[in-house]
């Protein structure tokens, strides 16, 4: 091969890295937490995880109370504060539409707690005596998974249940990365594990309520939907797995009934259900609210993956909807 034979190829890696890097850019979300008064939240956690792919990481509020996240990839994140007064969780879409010429994206939280500290207060005498060892693996998992490294943090999970095989929270753990990876069985497992060693903690009812949706075995969903329903009314991922088992079950009043509780409660939220409404309203011809749903999602989820077919499937509902 002569030496000009090589530029082309040259050119072409170039083009990739720049394309790569296009692709990868990276967020900084800047947060600050007050209470309904208006005063900072100084004594938060923050939690900020995937809630479509697994990712986890972890701040305080400072005295101001604001917080930061870096080197975010453009995704739904779901972000959790946590005080000694209770704890409040909302959907954040990270990407272009709300970051300034930066790539930082400013929030201010109001802090209202959603679910109260005493729902936390029942730990079971099994879940206390986690050793050591189990629990700095599990730690260990979390850093692998601020790190995006996932094969890594599922490595150190199966360690820590080596150790503890009544670990629930590491359990619930693995099944949110294998649901995540829409190994949905695998999910199944791994949250009726969790489930079976802490019977009255709420993530495993819930995510097992979603990982039987996924596998079609929906009358046992619904059962579970319906507990977590119980268990947390207050929670827009309850309502909206909720509404879409009914929907899939073919009852529609009550899916609907459902899905606009969930969007009361966070017209935000990452299990999107202005488009299982949307669904319902198409199979029965309404297309004016169907349109009105779509349109909506795409003002909450402008940087979704699915907002450009969405934009699409909207634009066809309009040349049916009346004149």
């Amino acid at each position: 091969m002569t030496k000009s034979a090589y530029w082309p190829c040259i050119a072409t890696l170039i083009l990739l890295l720049i394309t790569a890097l296009e692709a990868a850019e990276l967020y900084e979300l800047r947060g600050q937490v007050t209470s309904l008064e208006g005063r900072p939240l100084s004594d938060g956690f923050v939690f900020l995880e995937g809630a479509t792919s697994p990712f986890s990481s972890s701040t305080r509020t400072a005295h101001d109370g604001s917080f930061k996240f870096k080197k975010l990839d453009p995704a739904t994140y779901r972000i959790q504060i946590v005080t000694a007064w209770g704890e409040m969780e909302r959907s954040i879409e990270i990407g272009p539409s709300s970051a300034d010429k930066k790539g930082r994206i400013k929030i201010a939280f109001e802090f209202e707690p959603q679910f109260h500290a005493e729902e936390r207060a029942t730990v079971s005498l099994k879940q206390l005596a986690i050793p050591e060892e189990a629990e700095r693996e599990y730690r260990k998992a979390i850093t692998s998974l601020n790190q995006k490294k996932t094969e890594e943090a599922v490595g150190h999970l199966q360690k820590a249940l080596e150790l503890a095989p009544h670990y629930s929270i590491a359990l619930n753990r693995l099944g949110t990365i294998s649901y995540m990876s829409e190994a949905y069985g695998e999910a199944e497992t791994y949250f009726r594990g969790a489930l079976s060693q802490a019977p009255d903690s709420y993530p495993p009812v819930v995510n097992l309520g979603a990982a039987l949706l996924s596998l079609g075995k929906l009358e046992e969903a619904l059962e579970l939907n319906r507990q977590a329903v119980q268990m947390r009314p207050q929670d827009p991922l309850a309502r909206s797995q909720l509404g879409q088992t009914y929907q899939a079950l073919g009852e529609l009043d009550p899916a609907i009934k459902e899905l606009r509780l969930a969007k009361a409660l966070e017209p935000g939220h990452f299990s999107y259900p202005q488009l299982a409404l949307a669904e319902i309203y198409g199979q029965r011809k309404d297309y004016d609210s169907m349109a009105r749903e779509l349109e909506e999602f795409l003002e909450e989820h402008p940087d979704s993956p699915v907002s450009g077919r969405v934009e699409e499937g909207l634009n066809r509902v309009r040349s049916k909807q009346s004149p």
